[in-house]
């Protein structure tokens, strides 16, 4: 036989062999003392229905007018007891009560968990709610969308003057950009051209010949000054132009500007295709000079 008891503690069914009644003992889940109960001399009534009273109602059919019972069981309804409706019914015993406490405690606690896990994360409330993290995003989402699309709702004349202060703001962008834009082309074009033109550039022809006669037609001759060791620093590039059909040149030292850089010049020849040509030494280099003719033949 065995002792149903209830820990006062956390609440757990405890089954205790009735030899220990009496003794001091622990509860193995929360470990809080207490002592066994004794058996009670009717035995072990955990497990065994308790009295029940009868609930018991007097039909009004079974008394009279004169408040005489009638029909059967006459001598139950003279004595003002009726038949019990519900008789067959029985109180709980203690261990389903527990049992049912137990279940009702678990069922508490899960939601307490639910709880406080939506409270610490609305997201996983959402998603419980709807079913799924995706849905809860997407009804998010537009839920965003929904407050930003409710704007006020303005008059004929306000909206006319909010569209043209969008139209000054959205012109004035415009202007800027196409301010900026010719600001950058007119500084670039100074550099490129007045720049380049207010170097000392001074003109140079010449003519290529072989014994006499024009020759290296369509040919490019390139002159690219030289930087002496210990003279001033040059600024300024290489000027080049390509030979006629009488064998003539004139140096460009770009598309729009004539001349070559006064400094001390090497000279290349490069056929149509790019390609170096070779040329007696006496002719690679040529000083273009301030006061000077700066023509020069070449005739090889």
């Amino acid at each position: 036989m065995t002792i149903r008891y209830e820990c006062p503690e956390c609440s757990s069914a405890l089954k205790i062999r009735v030899e220990k009644a009496g003794q001091r003992g622990k509860c193995p889940k929360c470990r809080a003392s207490f002592t066994i109960p004794e058996v009670p001399e009717e035995g072990d009534l955990v497990d065994m229905p308790l009295e029940v009273t009868p609930l018991v109602i007097v039909a009004e059919e079974s008394i009279g007018s004169g408040g005489e019972s009638v029909g059967l069981n006459s001598d139950l309804a003279a004595a003002g007891v009726g038949l019990p409706v519900a008789a067959d019914e029985l109180k709980p015993s203690v261990a389903e009560l527990m049992q049912e406490h137990q279940e009702k405690r678990a069922r508490k606690k899960a939601r307490q968990d639910r709880l406080e896990s939506r409270t610490r994360n609305p997201l996983l409330a959402d998603a419980a709610t709807s079913g799924s993290a995706a849905d809860a995003i997407t009804r998010r989402y537009e839920k965003k969308r929904e407050e930003a699309s409710d704007a006020p709702i303005l008059s004929r004349d306000q909206r006319r003057a909010v569209e043209e202060r969008t139209a000054i703001m959205r012109f004035g962008v415009q202007l800027g950009a196409v301010l900026l834009v010719t600001t950058l082309f007119g500084y670039s074009l100074f550099n490129f051209v007045l720049a380049d033109r207010s170097m000392n550039l001074v003109e140079v022809t010449g003519k290529v010949t072989l014994r006499g006669e024009p020759t290296m037609t369509g040919y490019t001759i390139r002159f690219t000054p030289v930087q002496e060791r210990r003279g001033t620093k040059l600024e300024g590039g290489p000027s080049s132009a390509r030979v006629n059909n009488n064998g003539e040149f004139r140096l460009l030292y770009d598309a729009l500007t004539v001349g070559a850089v006064i400094a001390t010049h090497e000279v290349t020849f490069e056929d149509e295709f790019g390609v170096l040509q070779t040329i007696p030494d006496d002719y690679a280099r040529c000083e273009v000079t301030a006061d000077g003719d700066n023509r020069f033949e070449f005739n090889f």
